[in-house]
């Protein structure tokens, strides 16, 4: 009886789920910065409250740079099947350049 029924592609529900979770953190940390700035406070070592909340969301943005780095360089790795498309870390948008079958040559 479950087989009738289609079911979303694996990775459409994942993205779809990762991008529902990084705008309900966004909102949140949005919510909790417009609160302690309308309600000051001091925090840890007598640190305000808002300068917290801005580190964690500095580092949360941090986070997603490098998670959002890591998956596109992820997917590069399974479309080429080659440990040198890693490289993607470092060379930015150039590897996207690199030929898609392993023995192609490209002509400069």
């Amino acid at each position: 009886m479950h087989g009738d029924v289609a079911q979303p592609a694996r990775p459409a529900l994942e993205r779809y789920l990762r991008r529902a979770l990084a705008l309900l953190r966004w909102v949140t940390l949005a919510v909790l910065l417009a609160i302690v700035v309308t309600q000051p406070s001091v925090g840890y070592r007598r640190l305000p409250m808002w300068a917290l909340v801005t580190v964690f969301a500095g580092y949360s943005l941090v986070l997603d740079g490098f998670r959002w780095v890591l998956l596109r360089c992820l997917k590069a790795v399974r479309f080429e099947r080659s440990a040198a498309s890693l490289s993607c870390l470092f060379q930015g948008s150039e590897s996207s350049n690199r030929p898609k079958t392993p023995g192609s040559t490209r002509l400069t």
